[in-house]
C-alpha cells in the first residue's frame, strides 16, 4: 500500500508542483530577433537603410506606373521581404504592398548566419545539465536553468532512443549528448522559470548553482536538483512529512526531509 501511495504522490507531483515539465512542443517558438532598428523575421530577406530622404511607393497595376505614397526619412531601416530587379528599376518589398526603389542612398544588407539560424527555433531551459560538449567536443558546465535555443536535433549512432541536441547558449554552440527521445522535459523545460516563480535573488543563485538550503520549498528543491529518485510520504493532522532520495543509497545517496513543504534538513550518505 505504501509502494502504491509513493507512486501516486508522484505522478501528482510531477503534474501540480514542477508544472515546468510540459511537453516542449508547447515551447516559446523566436519568431524575431532585433537586427539594428529593425525586428527580423524568417519572412525578411535582407534589409535597407537610408542616408536620404526616398520616396515609399506602392505599384498601378492599372496604370503600369509606380505610384508615391510616402516619404522615407534618412536613417530610417525597413525590413525587405523580397528584392526584385523590374523595369522600374530594383524594388524593395517592405510590406503592406509598398516598395522603395533602389537609389544610391540606400544600403541593402542580408542577414548573417548568427541571426537566420534561430528563428522559428525553441526556447528552452536547461534543468541540471550534463553531458554537454563545446565545438571541440570537451565537457563543459552551464548553470543550471541557463536560457539556450534548439538549433536541431539528431538521432543518436550508437543508441537511437536518444537525441544528440545542438544548442546556443547566449553566442555560444554546445551539443547536449544523450537526451532521451521520449522524456525530453527531464532536460529541458519550455516554461520560464524566472517568470513564472517570483523567488528572492539568493534564492535564484542558489537553485542556478544546483545547492538547496534549509527553508526552500518543494518547488525550489525541484527546481534545483531535479527529480528524486525516491518520494516518500506521511501525513497526519498535524501536517505532512516527505522523505526524498537522491541518488542510489547502494552507493551515495541524499535524504532530504520536509515538513508541510518546506526543507527542514538532509543527509548525505
Amino acid at each position: 500500500m505504501k509502494k502504491i501511495f509513493t507512486m501516486f504522490f508522484i505522478i501528482s507531483l510531477t503534474l501540480g508542483i514542477f508544472a515546468v515539465s510540459e511537453n516542449t512542443a508547447n515551447a516559446e517558438k523566436i519568431t524575431n530577433v532585433n537586427w539594428g532598428k529593425i525586428k527580423l523575421t524568417s519572412s525578411h530577406v535582407g534589409k535597407v537603410t537610408l542616408s536620404k530622404k526616398v520616396y515609399i511607393y506602392r505599384v498601378d497595376k492599372n496604370k503600369s506606373q509606380l505610384v508615391k505614397v510616402s516619404t522615407a526619412k534618412p536613417g530610417q531601416e525597413y525590413g525587405v521581404y523580397s528584392k526584385k530587379d523590374t523595369k522600374y528599376g530594383v524594388l524593395y518589398a517592405i510590406g503592406s504592398g509598398k516598395y522603395i526603389k533602389h537609389h544610391s542612398s540606400i544600403t541593402y544588407k542580408t542577414p548573417h548566419k548568427s541571426l537566420t539560424e534561430v528563428l522559428d527555433k525553441d526556447r528552452v531551459w536547461l534543468r541540471n545539465p550534463i553531458d554537454i560538449e563545446n565545438y571541440a567536443g570537451n565537457q563543459v558546465n552551464l548553470y543550471n536553468l541557463s536560457e539556450a535555443i534548439i538549433l536541431n536535433k539528431t538521432t543518436d549512432p550508437l543508441d537511437p532512443i536518444f537525441y544528440n541536441v545542438k544548442i546556443k547558449v547566449g553566442k555560444y554552440y554546445y551539443t547536449m549528448r544523450y537526451v532521451d527521445k521520449y522524456n525530453q522535459s527531464a532536460y529541458y523545460t519550455a516554461t520560464n522559470p524566472f517568470k513564472k516563480y517570483k523567488f528572492s535573488s539568493s534564492i535564484w543563485n542558489l537553485i542556478k548553482n544546483e545547492e538547496i538550503q534549509v527553508g526552500m520549498t518543494e518547488t525550489q528543491t525541484l527546481l534545483s536538483w531535479g527529480y528524486p529518485n525516491e518520494i516518500n510520504y506521511y501525513g497526519d493532522k498535524y501536517g505532512s512529512f516527505d522523505q526524498w532520495v537522491y541518488g542510489d543509497p547502494l552507493y551515495s545517496s541524499s535524504y532530504l526531509y520536509f515538513e508541510n513543504g518546506k526543507l527542514v534538513s538532509w543527509q548525505d550518505f
